[in-house]
């Protein structure tokens, strides 16, 4: 095992696990990072926590190992970094869990209270431009998204240059909505005579 790896987990005897697993037709229900050979980072409803391997090698689990491929040692400095700063922001509990659960299981379509453990992953992933998919919202990624090698890859890295020429009414606009896509940009102010620069 490697650091980052993904163990893909299939609770056997729990009824949650059976309903998340009927509603996103996987055999896994939940997922968690590899840190080493004993130690793994486990989002649960009862928060994120570095919990031993151990917890998840007995009879009531069966479990699988996904490898990344193409991650570099930067990348996964970085995503050490990312967990450091995320991990005390995300509000996982029990109640918010169980909310979630319930808005993925109607098809809400808003923003969710807290992340799933692959949503976790997912979130933690897009941080080094490696998405499991490109089609799905993250906070809606699946163990079965996971499990699934055909969609996983790394995306190259692109700017995106932007020439702005006294543009103070819309350079606000346009930078919240390039925040949203997946690419990095840069605007280069083209001697503007307006407020474009602030």
């Amino acid at each position: 095992m490697k650091l980052f790896d993904i163990l893909l987990i299939k609770t056997k005897y729990c009824p949650i696990s059976w309903l998340i697993r009927k509603y996103t037709h996987s055999e896994w229900n939940h997922c968690a990072f590899i840190l080493d050979n004993k130690t793994i980072i486990d989002c649960k409803s009862i928060g994120i926590k570095i919990r031993p391997l151990k917890v998840y090698l007995n009879k009531f689990y069966k479990l699988k190992l996904i490898r990344l491929n193409g991650l570099t040692k930067k990348n996964k400095r970085k995503m050490k970094y990312h967990l450091i700063f995320i991990k005390p922001l995300l509000k996982v509990n029990y109640f918010r869990f169980l909310i979630t659960l319930w808005l993925i299981f109607i098809n809400y379509k808003g923003k969710l209270p807290t992340y799933t453990c692959s949503g976790f992953i997912a979130i933690c992933l897009k941080k080094i431009g490696y998405y499991i998919r490109l089609d799905k919202k993250i906070s809606r990624i699946t163990p079965e998204d996971i499990n699934q090698k055909k969609e996983r890859k790394m995306l190259p890295k692109v700017y995106i240059l932007i020439p702005a020429y006294n543009e103070s009414k819309n350079i606000s606009i346009l930078i919240k909505n390039l925040n949203l896509t997946k690419y990095s940009f840069l605007i280069v102010n083209d001697g503007s005579t307006d407020n474009t620069l602030d």
